[in-house]
């Protein structure tokens, strides 16, 4: 889509790899989404960014209600006290997963992530659609 938007090869991957930066850093993945959303500037672009609708689907589907596997959680984790009575300690995954999400991620958000990605996809096709229609960087 950058392509269509701006003159040139140059400012256009400049632009996505600005996007691709910006996605990878808001997406839950490297800060928990709690963490994300405590300050506004950072809330935006968390919910701003399509990969972490595409992240929260991943690990919910894959985590979420998961009482079949454990995860043994080792005493020096910032997650022992909150979920540990005792020295070894084994929980379910999906408590772990709820703790270290602070909650705020659950399967029942899958179907609206699915309707915000394919409304970007969509936004992004009409964007370049118009783009190509009436931006014309070739000079002619």
């Amino acid at each position: 889509m950058f392509c269509f938007l701006v003159p040139g090869q140059g400012t256009a991957i400049v632009l996505a790899n600005i996007f691709i930066g910006l996605n990878n850093a808001y997406s839950g993945f490297i800060a928990s989404p709690a963490l994300l959303t405590k300050n506004f500037f950072f809330a935006v672009q968390y919910y701003f960014v399509p990969g972490h609708y595409v992240y929260q689907g991943m690990v919910t589907s894959l985590f979420d209600a998961d009482y079949s596997r454990n995860v043994t959680i080792l005493e020096e984790s910032i997650y022992f006290d909150q979920l540990c009575v005792s020295d070894p300690c084994t929980v379910f995954v999906n408590d772990y997963f709820q703790e270290f999400f602070d909650g705020m991620w659950s399967y029942a958000t899958n179907n609206k992530d699915l309707g915000i990605l394919v409304l970007w996809s969509v936004c992004i096709r009409i964007i370049a659609s118009v783009a190509l229609k009436y931006l014309k960087f070739s000079g002619k």
